[in-house]
């Protein structure tokens, strides 16, 4: 009996380490394609002139539309344009910090601009012993720094499994300690939950 309970656990768990990368991949891309099929407006949308459904034909179209304003962009009468929008929603009171802050995100996570990760870190987070891995967005400045005693450095520690939320906190310049591994390295560990744990690049 002993025997068969064994079997049945260790194989199930071995069932889970297989399955468990491949099903929650699975639905975070279909989480993505669920948003570039509800992406396009009912007056771009083809399906809304169609008599019958072609899968996946909004999701074609959202991804085409998408590689032809960033080939668009890349002309100047079209950088001159979208720079218009872009002042034009900067004047909007409320839409203009809406803009500005996922506008910051987004170039973030895409490693573009100043706002990029620029590195890996260690902090004491949620509390002094316990630790964290966060991501160095830059150096403090204006009036937060100014009503500290310390220099202090500004860090992103992203929850998992979604990296994309997670706690910006100021952490005193002397609390941070910088690692050597690199961003995709600490993304894996820490999408992983810590399963994904990458080897040690430091020299010594």
């Amino acid at each position: 009996m002993t025997k068969i309970k064994n079997f049945f656990k260790n194989n199930f768990l071995a069932g889970i380490l297989v399955l468990g990368p491949v099903v929650a991949t699975f639905y975070l891309i279909k989480f993505l394609l669920g948003l570039l099929d509800t992406f396009l407006p009912w007056w771009l949308d083809p399906q809304h002139y169609l008599e019958f459904k072609i899968p996946g034909l909004r999701i074609i179209l959202t991804l085409f539309i998408v590689i032809l304003v960033g080939a668009l962009g890349r002309y100047y009468i079209f950088k001159v344009l979208f720079r218009w929008g872009e002042d034009l929603l900067h004047k909007l009171p409320v839409v203009s910090g809406i803009y500005k802050a996922i506008k910051q995100l987004v170039g973030t996570f895409m490693g573009q601009g100043q706002g990029g990760f620029k590195n890996v870190v260690l902090v004491e987070f949620p509390r002094k012993g316990a630790y964290a891995i966060g991501f160095l967005t830059g150096v403090n400045e204006g009036e937060t720094q100014e009503k500290t005693p310390e220099r202090v450095l500004n860090v992103f520690i992203p929850t998992t499994p979604n990296p994309t939320s997670g706690f910006f906190v100021m952490f005193p310049e002397d609390q941070v300690k910088r690692l050597e591994m690199t961003v995709e390295q600490a993304f894996a560990l820490i999408v992983s939950g810590g399963v994904v744990t990458p080897k040690s690049n430091s020299k010594v």
